[in-house]
Protein backbone atom coordinates (compact mmCIF):
# COMPACT_ATOMS: atom_id res chain seq x y z
CA UNK A 1 0.00 0.00 0.00
CA UNK A 2 1.50 3.50 -1.21
CA UNK A 3 -0.26 6.32 0.95
CA UNK A 4 0.26 10.45 -0.04
CA UNK A 5 -0.37 12.86 2.72
CA UNK A 6 -0.99 16.01 2.04
CA UNK A 7 0.38 18.44 4.55
CA UNK A 8 2.59 18.02 7.75
CA UNK A 9 0.62 19.84 10.39
CA UNK A 10 -0.67 17.79 13.40
CA UNK A 11 -3.04 16.04 11.15
CA UNK A 12 -1.14 14.72 8.39
CA UNK A 13 2.18 13.79 10.55
CA UNK A 14 -0.09 12.42 13.04
CA UNK A 15 -1.53 10.09 10.71
CA UNK A 16 1.93 9.70 9.32
CA UNK A 17 2.97 7.99 12.54
CA UNK A 18 -0.09 5.99 13.41
CA UNK A 19 0.07 4.45 9.85
CA UNK A 20 2.88 3.45 9.29
CA UNK A 21 3.25 1.88 13.18
CA UNK A 22 -0.08 -0.07 12.54
CA UNK A 23 1.35 -0.99 8.83
CA UNK A 24 5.17 -0.97 8.82
CA UNK A 25 5.40 -2.57 4.86
CA UNK A 26 2.80 0.51 4.18
CA UNK A 27 4.77 2.97 1.71
CA UNK A 28 3.82 6.53 3.73
CA UNK A 29 4.98 9.88 1.95
CA UNK A 30 4.32 13.28 3.44
CA UNK A 31 4.24 16.58 0.81
CA UNK A 32 4.50 19.86 2.44
CA UNK A 33 5.14 23.06 0.37
CA UNK A 34 6.86 24.46 3.42
CA UNK A 35 10.30 24.31 3.44
CA UNK A 36 9.95 23.90 7.81
CA UNK A 37 8.24 20.75 8.13
CA UNK A 38 4.88 21.02 10.59
CA UNK A 39 5.88 24.55 10.48
CA UNK A 40 2.21 25.61 12.89
CA UNK A 41 2.59 22.99 15.30
CA UNK A 42 5.86 25.62 16.49
CA UNK A 43 3.16 27.87 17.10
CA UNK A 44 0.92 25.85 19.42
CA UNK A 45 -0.29 26.81 22.83
CA UNK A 46 2.06 29.89 22.58
CA UNK A 47 5.00 28.00 22.18
CA UNK A 48 4.22 25.41 24.63
CA UNK A 49 2.31 22.86 22.11
CA UNK A 50 -1.36 22.74 23.37
CA UNK A 51 -1.67 18.48 22.17
CA UNK A 52 -5.01 17.94 24.03
CA UNK A 53 -8.20 19.13 25.92
CA UNK A 54 -9.22 17.02 28.56
CA UNK A 55 -12.89 18.27 28.26
CA UNK A 56 -13.07 16.55 24.48
CA UNK A 57 -17.13 17.37 24.13
CA UNK A 58 -19.40 17.34 20.79
CA UNK A 59 -20.94 19.80 20.94
CA UNK A 60 -17.55 22.23 20.79
CA UNK A 61 -17.34 21.07 17.34
CA UNK A 62 -19.26 22.22 13.80
CA UNK A 63 -21.04 19.01 13.70
CA UNK A 64 -21.72 17.41 16.87
CA UNK A 65 -23.37 14.22 15.49
CA UNK A 66 -20.38 13.59 13.39
CA UNK A 67 -18.40 13.58 16.14
CA UNK A 68 -20.31 12.25 19.36
CA UNK A 69 -19.09 8.65 18.39
CA UNK A 70 -15.73 9.32 17.18
CA UNK A 71 -15.09 11.11 20.67
CA UNK A 72 -16.77 8.24 22.51
CA UNK A 73 -14.07 5.93 20.76
CA UNK A 74 -11.04 7.86 21.01
CA UNK A 75 -11.38 9.37 24.41
CA UNK A 76 -8.94 11.64 26.39
CA UNK A 77 -7.65 8.34 28.35
CA UNK A 78 -7.36 6.45 24.84
CA UNK A 79 -5.31 9.16 23.63
CA UNK A 80 -3.18 10.04 26.81
CA UNK A 81 -2.31 6.00 27.02
CA UNK A 82 -1.38 6.50 22.77
CA UNK A 83 0.99 9.31 23.19
CA UNK A 84 2.38 7.14 26.09
CA UNK A 85 2.95 4.24 24.20
CA UNK A 86 4.60 6.85 21.50
CA UNK A 87 7.06 7.64 24.13
CA UNK A 88 5.75 11.01 24.92
CA UNK A 89 4.10 11.61 28.74
CA UNK A 90 1.96 14.40 29.15
CA UNK A 91 1.50 17.70 31.16
CA UNK A 92 -1.83 18.32 32.50
CA UNK A 93 -2.68 21.87 33.38
CA UNK A 94 -6.23 22.28 34.32
CA UNK A 95 -8.09 20.62 30.91
CA UNK A 96 -5.34 21.72 28.82
CA UNK A 97 -2.59 18.84 28.11
CA UNK A 98 1.09 19.37 26.83
CA UNK A 99 3.81 17.49 26.28
CA UNK A 100 5.99 17.17 29.85
CA UNK A 101 8.90 18.98 27.74
CA UNK A 102 6.39 21.72 27.83
CA UNK A 103 8.36 23.02 24.57
CA UNK A 104 6.58 22.58 20.63
CA UNK A 105 10.03 22.78 19.02
CA UNK A 106 11.91 20.03 21.21
CA UNK A 107 7.75 17.86 21.05
CA UNK A 108 8.06 18.51 17.01
CA UNK A 109 11.44 17.45 16.71
CA UNK A 110 10.57 14.17 18.66
CA UNK A 111 7.83 13.43 15.94
CA UNK A 112 9.80 14.17 13.05
CA UNK A 113 13.05 12.18 14.08
CA UNK A 114 10.08 9.26 14.87
CA UNK A 115 8.72 9.78 11.76
CA UNK A 116 11.91 9.23 9.83
CA UNK A 117 13.58 6.40 11.96
CA UNK A 118 9.98 4.24 11.03
CA UNK A 119 10.62 5.03 7.43
CA UNK A 120 8.32 8.14 6.82
CA UNK A 121 9.25 9.80 3.60
CA UNK A 122 8.91 13.71 3.22
CA UNK A 123 9.22 16.08 0.48
CA UNK A 124 9.38 19.18 0.67
CA UNK A 125 9.60 21.93 -0.08
CA UNK A 126 6.84 20.36 -2.83
CA UNK A 127 3.54 22.06 -3.35
CA UNK A 128 1.24 19.36 -4.80
CA UNK A 129 -1.27 21.57 -7.16
CA UNK A 130 -3.22 18.14 -8.78
CA UNK A 131 -4.06 14.91 -8.76
CA UNK A 132 -5.75 12.13 -10.94
CA UNK A 133 -8.01 9.21 -10.63
CA UNK A 134 -5.94 6.30 -12.24
CA UNK A 135 -7.54 3.00 -12.20
CA UNK A 136 -7.76 2.00 -8.61
CA UNK A 137 -5.68 4.86 -7.08
CA UNK A 138 -4.37 8.12 -8.47
CA UNK A 139 -2.03 10.17 -9.91
CA UNK A 140 -0.20 12.70 -8.35
CA UNK A 141 1.80 15.24 -10.58
CA UNK A 142 5.19 13.55 -11.33
CA UNK A 143 5.23 11.73 -8.12
CA UNK A 144 3.54 8.79 -9.88
CA UNK A 145 0.85 6.32 -8.47
CA UNK A 146 -0.39 6.12 -5.02
CA UNK A 147 -3.21 4.09 -3.51
CA UNK A 148 -4.69 6.44 -1.41
CA UNK A 149 -4.93 10.25 -0.80
CA UNK A 150 -5.24 11.76 2.70
CA UNK A 151 -5.79 15.59 2.80
CA UNK A 152 -4.28 17.53 5.49
CA UNK A 153 -3.88 20.80 4.08
CA UNK A 154 -5.41 22.81 6.97
CA UNK A 155 -7.75 25.80 6.49
CA UNK A 156 -6.83 29.32 6.09
CA UNK A 157 -6.51 30.59 9.52
CA UNK A 158 -2.10 31.04 9.30
CA UNK A 159 -0.73 31.68 5.87
CA UNK A 160 2.53 33.11 7.27
CA UNK A 161 2.40 29.13 8.75
CA UNK A 162 1.53 27.68 5.95
CA UNK A 163 -2.41 27.33 6.30
CA UNK A 164 -3.54 29.49 2.90
CA UNK A 165 -6.18 27.56 1.61
CA UNK A 166 -4.48 27.53 -1.51
CA UNK A 167 -5.48 23.71 -2.30
CA UNK A 168 -9.36 24.14 -1.91
CA UNK A 169 -8.92 25.09 -5.73
CA UNK A 170 -8.09 21.78 -6.42
CA UNK A 171 -10.65 20.27 -3.95
CA UNK A 172 -13.73 22.16 -5.38
CA UNK A 173 -12.16 21.05 -9.29
CA UNK A 174 -12.72 17.63 -8.25
CA UNK A 175 -16.08 18.22 -6.27
CA UNK A 176 -15.90 18.71 -2.80
CA UNK A 177 -18.36 20.78 -1.33
CA UNK A 178 -16.28 23.75 0.96
CA UNK A 179 -18.10 25.59 3.31
CA UNK A 180 -17.45 29.28 4.10
CA UNK A 181 -14.29 29.54 6.45
CA UNK A 182 -14.80 31.64 9.96
CA UNK A 183 -11.40 31.86 11.92
CA UNK A 184 -11.53 28.50 14.37
CA UNK A 185 -8.41 29.31 16.81
CA UNK A 186 -6.10 32.10 15.61
CA UNK A 187 -5.07 35.27 17.07
CA UNK A 188 -6.87 38.45 16.89
CA UNK A 189 -5.90 41.78 15.24
CA UNK A 190 -6.72 45.23 17.59
CA UNK A 191 -6.98 48.71 16.70
CA UNK A 192 -4.92 49.84 19.35
CA UNK A 193 -1.33 50.27 18.79
CA UNK A 194 0.48 47.48 20.71
CA UNK A 195 3.56 47.03 18.89
CA UNK A 196 5.82 48.11 21.31
CA UNK A 197 4.46 45.21 23.86
CA UNK A 198 5.77 42.39 20.90
CA UNK A 199 6.61 39.15 22.71
CA UNK A 200 5.51 40.20 25.99
CA UNK A 201 3.16 37.46 27.56
CA UNK A 202 0.95 37.91 30.90
CA UNK A 203 -1.80 36.19 32.71
CA UNK A 204 -4.80 37.88 32.37
CA UNK A 205 -8.67 37.70 32.56
CA UNK A 206 -9.84 37.99 29.39
CA UNK A 207 -13.49 39.64 29.00
CA UNK A 208 -14.55 38.79 25.11
CA UNK A 209 -17.90 40.98 23.91
CA UNK A 210 -20.38 40.95 20.72
CA UNK A 211 -22.40 43.42 20.21
CA UNK A 212 -22.43 44.17 23.74
CA UNK A 213 -23.19 40.39 24.82
CA UNK A 214 -20.50 38.59 26.47
CA UNK A 215 -18.71 35.98 25.02
CA UNK A 216 -16.60 34.90 26.95
CA UNK A 217 -14.75 35.69 30.44
CA UNK A 218 -11.54 33.72 30.72
CA UNK A 219 -8.10 33.78 32.29
CA UNK A 220 -4.63 32.38 30.34
CA UNK A 221 -1.80 33.63 29.14
CA UNK A 222 -2.09 36.62 27.10
CA UNK A 223 1.08 37.31 23.90
CA UNK A 224 1.39 40.68 22.67
CA UNK A 225 1.84 40.47 19.01
CA UNK A 226 3.14 43.43 16.91
CA UNK A 227 -0.99 44.19 15.69
CA UNK A 228 -2.84 42.14 18.10
CA UNK A 229 -3.07 39.22 20.48
CA UNK A 230 -2.57 35.47 20.63
CA UNK A 231 -2.49 32.53 23.39
CA UNK A 232 -4.88 29.82 23.99
CA UNK A 233 -7.50 32.14 26.17
CA UNK A 234 -7.27 34.55 23.13
CA UNK A 235 -7.71 31.69 20.49
CA UNK A 236 -11.08 30.82 22.65
CA UNK A 237 -12.72 34.51 22.56
CA UNK A 238 -12.26 34.41 18.82
CA UNK A 239 -13.71 31.23 18.86
CA UNK A 240 -16.60 32.38 20.66
CA UNK A 241 -17.13 35.56 19.09
CA UNK A 242 -17.08 34.73 15.51
CA UNK A 243 -19.12 31.35 15.99
CA UNK A 244 -21.95 33.52 16.62
CA UNK A 245 -24.20 33.96 13.66
CA UNK A 246 -23.46 37.26 12.77
CA UNK A 247 -20.24 39.55 14.21
CA UNK A 248 -21.17 43.06 15.51
CA UNK A 249 -18.69 45.30 17.70
CA UNK A 250 -16.47 42.85 18.95
CA UNK A 251 -14.51 43.81 21.92
CA UNK A 252 -11.77 42.32 23.75
CA UNK A 253 -10.96 43.82 27.31
CA UNK A 254 -8.01 42.61 29.69
CA UNK A 255 -7.70 42.74 33.56
CA UNK A 256 -4.07 42.07 33.94
CA UNK A 257 -3.92 41.44 37.54
CA UNK A 258 -7.41 39.20 38.31
CA UNK A 259 -6.41 38.43 41.68
CA UNK A 260 -6.34 41.67 43.18
CA UNK A 261 -8.84 44.71 43.52
CA UNK A 262 -8.40 47.78 42.12
CA UNK A 263 -8.06 49.31 45.77
CA UNK A 264 -5.39 46.65 46.46
CA UNK A 265 -3.09 47.76 43.07
CA UNK A 266 -3.21 51.12 43.92
CA UNK A 267 -2.34 50.67 47.79
CA UNK A 268 0.82 48.05 46.53
CA UNK A 269 1.80 51.38 43.72
CA UNK A 270 1.60 53.66 46.57
CA UNK A 271 3.57 51.29 48.72
CA UNK A 272 6.34 50.97 45.88
CA UNK A 273 6.08 54.82 44.89
CA UNK A 274 7.51 55.60 48.75
CA UNK A 275 10.12 53.15 48.04
CA UNK A 276 11.34 54.04 44.77
CA UNK A 277 9.43 57.01 43.39
CA UNK A 278 11.83 56.36 40.16
CA UNK A 279 10.18 53.85 38.86
CA UNK A 280 7.65 52.24 40.91
CA UNK A 281 6.01 50.11 37.75
CA UNK A 282 8.80 48.01 37.65
CA UNK A 283 7.46 46.42 40.89
CA UNK A 284 4.28 44.93 39.01
CA UNK A 285 4.82 45.20 35.00
CA UNK A 286 7.77 44.21 32.65
CA UNK A 287 8.82 47.35 30.95
CA UNK A 288 7.38 47.91 27.86
CA UNK A 289 3.94 47.69 29.82
CA UNK A 290 4.23 50.53 31.98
Amino acid sequence: MKVAIFGSGAAGLYTAILLKRANPSYEIHVFDKEEKLAKKLFATGNGHCNLLNKKLLPNKFNNPNFMKPILKEFSYPVLKKEWNEMGVALLEEGDYVYPLSYHAGSFVRYLLTLAHSIGVLFHNPCEIHDYKRSGSGYEIDSYGFFDRIVIACGGKSSPNLGSDGSFFRTLEKHGYDIRPLRPGLCPLRVKENVKVLQGIRHHALLKASNDSKQALLEEGEVLFKKDGLSGIVVFNAESAIYRSPYVKNPKISLDLFPEYSLYELCDILSRAKRNNPEDPLSSILPAPLE
